[in-house]
């Protein structure tokens, strides 16, 4: 029995309803650990926070966090040599953590809630909970050389100002990896311009909960918080891969999908 009273405590947001055969979130033993958390936060007091709200008002709730993503290579290769060290902000059930655990680095990580926290925790995350503001006040005396922010900064309201607290804790040689959809892309601003539903009121934070994320702007909140970016990468669909060799890359902000901000204090 559950108390309605109470029912938001034991709503595990992130579940979607629709489990295709394969997807991770369909194995059991994660579905175990976050029951345990959640249940713990009655018994036994364990944290309960909610980093940000991870569900974009777009039509058919697009370009939501993922928390359930993989490793994903393409991005990990931007991690400086000889790295020992990485808070993960926005931390999901901890794949992409866990692997650098298991490569020998240090992973610390600001979960995005108390039960989701319960899956990254078993694969030797160390979490630090709570909001932006109180996980930077528990990270004070630490160092890191990478910040990783995987599909975070377009679901914040504030994204530099987030940033620049967290920008202090990295080391000399330090860097900020930042994914995110690149929804400065040819096909959505064509989309806009026909009125498409899926794409009405990109770019209003207060009607869909997203900024609308592109090399430009992701290049002024790095600049807003003292970051330099050392590069953008992008990740280009099949279906542009001609244009992409063609143009030698040029094309790239215009048919990517994906968007990867790499920067440095400076």
């Amino acid at each position: 029995m559950v108390s309605l009273s109470s029912l938001d405590d034991f709503l595990v947001r992130h579940l979607p309803g629709n489990k295709f055969a394969g997807r991770p979130y369909a194995a059991r033993a994660e579905f175990q650990k976050q029951i345990d958390a959640l249940l713990e936060i009655k018994k036994h007091g364990r944290p309960r926070t909610l980093l940000f709200d991870p569900e974009t008002k777009a039509l058919h709730v697009k370009w939501s966090k993922d928390y359930y993503e993989p490793v994903r290579p393409e991005i990990l290769s931007f991690l400086p040599e000889g790295a020992r060290s990485v808070l993960s902000i926005g931390c999901g059930w901890g794949t992409v953590e866990g692997y650098l655990v298991r490569k020998g680095l240090r992973v610390v990580g600001v979960p995005m809630d108390s039960a989701i926290a319960a899956c990254a925790e078993a694969k030797g995350v160390e979490i630090v909970y709570g909001d932006f503001k109180t996980a930077r006040e528990k990270l004070a005396d630490e160092s890191f050389d990478c910040i990783l922010l995987s599909n975070v900064l377009r679901l914040v309201r504030d994204p530099a100002a987030m940033l620049s607290t967290f920008v202090e804790l990295l080391s000399q040689q330090g860097v900020v990896i930042a994914s995110m959809p690149n929804l400065g892309r040819m096909r959505i601003g064509l989309g806009r311009l026909r009125g498409k539903p899926q794409y009405q009121k990109l770019g209003s934070y207060e009607e869909n909960g997203l900024h609308l994320t592109s090399a430009r702007l992701v290049r002024k909140w790095y600049r807003d918080c003292r970051l330099k970016v050392e590069r953008f990468e992008y990740i280009i669909p099949p279906r542009a891969e001609a244009a992409h060799r063609l143009l030698a890359g040029l094309a790239d902000p215009l048919v990517g999908d994906e968007l990867i901000a790499i920067g440095r204090a400076g």
